[in-house]
C-alpha cells in the first residue's frame, strides 16, 4: 500500500481548517483505496471527534508542537513522512500569503522541490486560498510553488486571481 500524506493547519482550534479536515476523512479519504493516508495535526483535542471513526487506511497524528525541542524532533519526523509519501494533499487554508514571510516561503518550495523529484502520483491542492502577494521575490517564489502541483482547487474566485 502506497503512503499519502495530508498536511493542513490542523489542531490548531481554527474552525475553517478542521472543517476541511471532516471534509477530508468523510468523503475525499475514502476514494483513495490503494493509499494509507497520514494526516499530521497538532493537537488532537482541538479536533472534532468524529474525524477519528474513520475507515482502517488513515493514521491521524497528533504532533506537539508546544515547546522547541518537540517542534524540531516532529518536524523531522514529518519530513521523513513527506520524503515516503506517495502523493502528497494540502487541503484547506491560505496557503501563500505575504505575513509567511520569505523565508518560510522558500522552505515550502523546497521541501515541494524534494517531493517533485522523486517518482511519486502527484501533488494536489483542494481549498487552496492565495492572499495578494505584492513583493516581487515572494510573487515569483509563489508561481514556482503552485507550478509544483498536479492539480488544484482554489477555495475562492479571489484567491484563483491572486
Amino acid at each position: 500500500m502506497k503512503i499519502g500524506v495530508c498536511k493542513g493547519y490542523y489542531g490548531y482550534g481554527n474552525f475553517g481548517d478542521d472543517l476541511f479536515l471532516y471534509f477530508l476523512v468523510k468523503y475525499l479519504l475514502p476514494n483513495f483505496d490503494d493509499y494509507f493516508c497520514v494526516i499530521p495535526i497538532a493537537n488532537q483535542n482541538l479536533v472534532p471527534k468524529e474525524v477519528f471513526a474513520s475507515n482502517g487506511n488513515l493514521l491521524i497524528k497528533g504532533y506537539k508542537m508546544n515547546n522547541k525541542m518537540y517542534r524540531i524532533i516532529n518536524k523531522i519526523k514529518i519530513f521523513s513522512l513527506f520524503y515516503r509519501a506517495k502523493i502528497l494533499m494540502y487541503v484547506g487554508g491560505t496557503f501563500l500569503y505575504e505575513a509567511t514571510g520569505l523565508k518560510r516561503m522558500k522552505a515550502n518550495l523546497k521541501l515541494l522541490n524534494i517531493f517533485s523529484l522523486r517518482r511519486n502520483d502527484g501533488i494536489i491542492g483542494i481549498g487552496i486560498g492565495v492572499d495578494s502577494i505584492n513583493d516581487p521575490k515572494m510573487l515569483k517564489i509563489s508561481k514556482e510553488i503552485l507550478n509544483k502541483f498536479s492539480y488544484i482547487i482554489f477555495r475562492d474566485s479571489c484567491s484563483l486571481r491572486n
